[in-house]
């Protein structure tokens, strides 16, 4: 083990071409900038390489493993300077909540997915070093977000990546400012590229018992009508959905 080495990343010039900021264990980090604009760190490890958003939500953008691209494929090639949840779609890993939850209905007019998604980190740090499962590079950032009369917190998030291992560590935390309780929501939203012919594996009930399929449309969405024969299929037979048709689009 070893003692941690820490680079804030508010003092790094992020520029359009990528810089390496630091080499350990046989992993790389290189900062740059999307053309839109925001700040991206990308981690690259023996077997594969993540790109992260350190200030735009603490966004996993990007990542692949043994050469296999993750993240589902959408309409944006890079992250947009917004925080409209559908108009910069497309991370492979998203932090969702923490005041609402979900898609906003009648009677519910909370933002996509609540305020995480896209909120503007104020501090995030690279931290290398190692412990009783060896050498480890990982990115952490904090999170205050406040509205007067219904919520003050922080949010913590890091993730982990090790030499050799394909897969990445993903923590949050949440600390309530507030002297109330905090009513808390969280989803950890990954978006995987689909595979064809895959199946979904899932711990509820292949029928109406355990799933349920919504009917009304969300609003601002364009439903397509082949969009609306594929709901009419999966409340017929709700297990239908687990099945990843070639060619079928996912809408």
């Amino acid at each position: 083990m070893s003692d941690p080495v820490e680079i804030d990343l508010r003092a790094v010039r992020f520029d359009p071409q990528p810089v390496t900021l630091l080499r350990a264990a046989d992993m790389e980090v290189r900062a740059f900038r999307y053309s839109t604009g925001i700040e991206a760190v990308t981690i690259a490890t023996p077997t594969g390489a993540v790109t992260i958003l350190p200030f735009k939500g603490q966004q996993v953008w990007r990542a692949a493993f043994h050469g296999r691209p993750l993240t589902m494929r959408s309409m944006f090639e890079e992250p947009q300077p917004t925080t409209d949840y559908l108009s910069t779609y497309g991370a492979f890993l998203i932090h969702c909540g923490i005041s609402a939850m979900g898609g906003p209905g009648p009677g519910d007019s909370h933002p996509l997915h609540g305020e995480m998604p896209n909120a503007r980190f104020q501090s995030a740090r690279l931290i290398a070093g190692s412990d009783a499962d060896g050498a480890y590079l990982t990115l952490s950032g904090d999170c205050v977000q406040a509205r007067a009369f219904s919520f003050h917190y922080r949010f913590h998030s890091e993730v982990t990546l090790r030499p050799g291992v394909s897969h990445l560590n993903v923590q949050v935390a949440v600390e309530n400012l507030r002297p109330v309780p905090l009513q808390l929501m969280y989803l950890a939203h990954v978006n995987f590229r689909p595979v064809d012919d895959g199946r979904l594996l899932e711990t509820v009930p292949d029928d109406a018992s355990g799933l349920a399929v919504r009917q009304d449309d969300p609003s601002g969405l364009d439903i397509s009508p082949d969009h609306r024969r594929l709901i009419d299929t999966w409340m017929a037979d709700p297990a239908s959905h687990r099945h990843m048709v070639p060619g079928r689009r996912i809408d």
